[in-house]
C-alpha cells in the first residue's frame, strides 16, 4: 500500500495522472494541457537534477530554489524567461500542488507556492486566461 502511495508522489508519474485529469475532468483543451506539461516538465527536470525523487520532498526552500532557477534561467539561444512565464510556471505548478492535495497526497500546500511580489495571481490568472482565450485553447 505505501509502495503505491509513493507512486503517487513520483514526479513523472504524478505528472502524467495530473495532465490526464486536466483532459478528462476538467475538459481542457490539448494546448492548454500541453502549456501544462511543458511548465511541469521543466520543474519536474530541474527538480531530478536536485538529486530529488519524491515531490513530499518539496518544501519551501527547496521551492525558493526553483524560483531563483527560473529567474536566472537562460536556453540555448540565451533567452531569459519574463516575469509573466515565471508566474506560469508558478501557477501551474499551485494547480498541480492543488490536484495533489485534492487526492490525499501530503505534499507542500499550494498556498504556500506564491506568485513574485510584484504580479498578483488574480491578475496573471487573467492575463493568462486571455491569452488562451486570443489563441482559441479554451
Amino acid at each position: 500500500m505505501q509502495a503505491a502511495k509513493n507512486a503517487k508522489t513520483n514526479p513523472d508519474v504524478a505528472l502524467i495522472d495530473f495532465l490526464e485529469s486536466l483532459e478528462v475532468e476538467k475538459n481542457l483543451s490539448r494546448l492548454t494541457i500541453r502549456n501544462y506539461g511543458h511548465y511541469l516538465r521543466r520543474f519536474n527536470e530541474w527538480f531530478k537534477e536536485q538529486g530529488l525523487s519524491d515531490l513530499r520532498q518539496l518544501d519551501r526552500e527547496i521551492l525558493r530554489k526553483y524560483r531563483i532557477f527560473l529567474a536566472r534561467y537562460c536556453d540555448e539561444m540565451s533567452r531569459t524567461l519574463s516575469k509573466k512565464t515565471q508566474s506560469y510556471h508558478v501557477i501551474a505548478l499551485r494547480s498541480w500542488f492543488k490536484w495533489l492535495i485534492k487526492n490525499d497526497q501530503e505534499v507542500l500546500h499550494p498556498e504556500k507556492i506564491d506568485l513574485p511580489k510584484a504580479i498578483s495571481l488574480h491578475k496573471v490568472e487573467i492575463k493568462f486566461q486571455k491569452q488562451c482565450l486570443n489563441k482559441n485553447i479554451f
